[in-house]
């Protein structure tokens, strides 16, 4: 949500955002613990670090963002250069390395026909700079608009119910209600994964279709019924919520719970 709130603002504000993801080399077996408890005791709490007003260095374990800001690309990509030279005499002195093979760099952009490359560098070497980038198992793209986190998630989902319809064949195999609490504690928790940072992304039809297509595969392999029926009738026969009402379901009690600190009590199952 840091890394959503930082970057949508920098769109707001038409600006350019340049995030690098810094790989930690053995992140755990080169840690120094003398400087890792005096950081515990100095700090009480983790905290996310502000190196300037327009940068935000995120570490969440041994994941690590740099994301930057500016009106120009070429502001942003200076700043980025000198918050990392920072980072390296940080590292140096807490005796950590960055591995600048694995760390990435990725610019986040809606201006058109500005396809300028970034050079960052880390370790003196120039940093891979990718159309996509991968963090906390969310896929962030240079439009910061989810459309790649959908695909991964759709691929990823088909990958599942191909391998769980081995167990649900016409005449055999596992019945109604196994095969829907497979699937719905199988692959309707990656396809709502993180909902709250991406779901303005099914907004867009193409991707609600793409998650629609998604569970009617779900919704025909759990009753074995015919691949002819609609997506709603589908819901109706297997029983279950339309997807796209199950996201926002997901998406408000984390409002609920997170953002406004509400109580919140989970539905029971219902008993005839």
């Amino acid at each position: 949500m840091d890394v959503k709130n930082f970057t949508e603002e920098s769109l707001r504000l038409k600006q350019y955002t340049v995030i690098v993801s810094l790989d930690v080399k053995g992140a755990f077996d080169a840690a120094w613990w003398p400087s890792i408890l005096k950081q515990l005791r100095e700090l009480n709490t983790p905290r996310i670090y502000t190196i300037y007003h327009q940068t935000k260095v995120i570490a969440f374990v041994d994941d690590v963002i740099v994301l930057t800001r500016g009106t120009y690309k070429l502001e942003a990509e200076n700043y980025a250069n000198q918050d990392l030279k920072q980072i390296e005499r940080w590292a140096a002195d807490n005796k950590i390395e960055f591995n600048d093979k694995k760390s990435k760099v990725l610019s986040i952009s809606r201006k058109r026909n500005d396809n300028r490359e970034v050079y960052v560098y880390l370790n003196h070497k120039r940093l891979d700079q990718n159309e996509g980038m991968k963090y906390l198992g969310i896929y962030l793209d240079s439009k910061f608009n989810f459309n790649a986190h959908i695909d991964h998630t759709v691929a990823k989902s088909i990958t599942l119910i191909n391998m769980l319809a081995r167990t649900a064949k016409l005449q055999w195999g596992l019945g109604h209600k196994a095969l829907k609490t497979i699937y719905e504690g199988a692959v309707v928790p990656v396809l709502t994964y993180r909902a709250p940072i991406w779901v303005d992304a099914l907004q867009k039809n193409k991707n609600l279709t793409k998650y629609k297509r998604i569970r009617r595969l779900m919704n025909i392999k759990i009753p074995k019924a015919y691949r002819a029926i609609s997506y709603d009738a589908s819901c109706m026969i297997a029983g279950v919520q339309p997807i796209q009402i199950t996201t926002e379901q997901k998406v408000q009690t984390y409002m609920a719970m997170k953002l406004n600190n509400l109580e919140y009590d989970a539905p029971l199952e219902v008993r005839y």
